[in-house]
């Protein structure tokens, strides 16, 4: 395993600090990193605890001059500012081009302005591939998503990569698979898990697009924060490419084993609302993380080890099963 991390001590700007980005906070606090965030809101409470420790900035990224302000004495930028989730993105894409990569191009012209900052661009392993037949989705796959989420996402990596190479940015761009954990929010239509929890919680159906059997790649939110650690930015490679790493769990769970699990877990059986499938869901995604285990020597946790946590964090109890 090469060495990555990033010394201790470093100042990193993370921009953004909602679900991922406050756990990304957290993480490089508590490995000694000096942390700052840029953010648009006051964070929730959720949030808000992950960030003690954090010099907290309210600021809007397509600010330059708070960009700019948020800058001062970083040696590494950690963007993980969203714009809309994707079925709202596929409804409506012209405000997300706004939201998802005005920021990202006002930040990327502040780091380049700091020569030596590296950057980290947070991008969806779930979206920018498209539709695969692969077991496990390499990074090497040839990217063409279906969703205009998953083209915004590309298009930051382009953004990214063109930057660096331009600049000579350090940077390192970070494909996430379904990301779930303590603090994700339930009512944007994004993340099963907390989709599920919340549901199960209230006596509400559960709504399954198709019969469920579609299968994702469910990463723990701690597992992120700790491969975003761990990955510090890297130069360009000399044929003028960048690395990309794909951030998951490597195995594969349909929607309706994720269900039987959560509901073996709360001793519970959940009703569902059957809806037809999306024609912007793929059927299979599944990312492969050889190249993530061998950089970062990184084990990402079992369903059940990331279930037992985020049941236990968001309804206060020990281990449920």
């Amino acid at each position: 395993m090469i060495d990555l991390t990033a010394p201790a001590g470093t100042t990193v700007l993370v921009v953004g600090a909602g679900f991922i980005g406050s756990h990304v906070c957290r993480r490089l606090l508590n490995e000694g990193h000096q942390v700052r965030t840029l953010t648009r809101t006051i964070p929730e409470a959720a949030h808000g605890r992950l960030l003690d420790g954090a010099e907290v900035l309210i600021g809007d990224a397509t600010d330059a001059s708070a960009v700019a302000a948020a800058m001062n004495g970083v040696g590494w930028v950690v963007f993980g500012a969203g714009g809309l989730v994707p079925a709202a993105s596929q409804s409506d894409p012209i405000p997300d081009v706004v939201l998802a990569l005005r920021p990202l191009l006002t930040v990327l012209d502040a780091v380049v302005a700091s020569p030596g900052t590296g950057f980290t661009y947070l991008s969806s392993g779930g979206t920018v591939y498209g539709r695969s037949t692969c077991t496990r989705i390499h990074e090497d796959h040839p990217t063409d998503p279906i969703t205009a989420y998953g083209v915004l996402k590309l298009a930051g990596e382009k953004f990214t990569g063109l930057y660096s190479r331009q600049s000579g940015m350090p940077i390192r761009i970070l494909r996430c698979a379904n990301v779930y954990g303590e603090g994700q929010r339930t009512d944007r239509g994004q993340g099963a898990v907390a989709a599920f929890l919340a549901a199960m919680s209230r006596g509400d159906a559960i709504t399954f697009y198709g019969d469920g059997g579609v299968v994702r790649d469910f990463v723990h939110v701690n597992d992120v924060a700790a491969a975003v650690a761990r990955l510090r930015p890297a130069p360009v490679l000399t044929s003028g490419g960048y690395e990309v790493v794909n951030i998951g769990s490597g195995i594969g769970v349909s929607l309706r084993e994720l269900l039987c699990a959560m509901e073996n877990l709360l001793g519970a059986k959940a009703a569902i609302n059957r809806l037809p499938s999306r024609p912007f869901d793929v059927e299979r995604n599944v990312l492969d993380i050889d190249r993530l285990t061998t950089l970062s020597g990184l084990a990402p946790m079992s369903l059940r080890e990331g279930l037992d946590l985020t049941l236990a964090a968001e309804l206060g109890s020990r281990a449920l099963y």
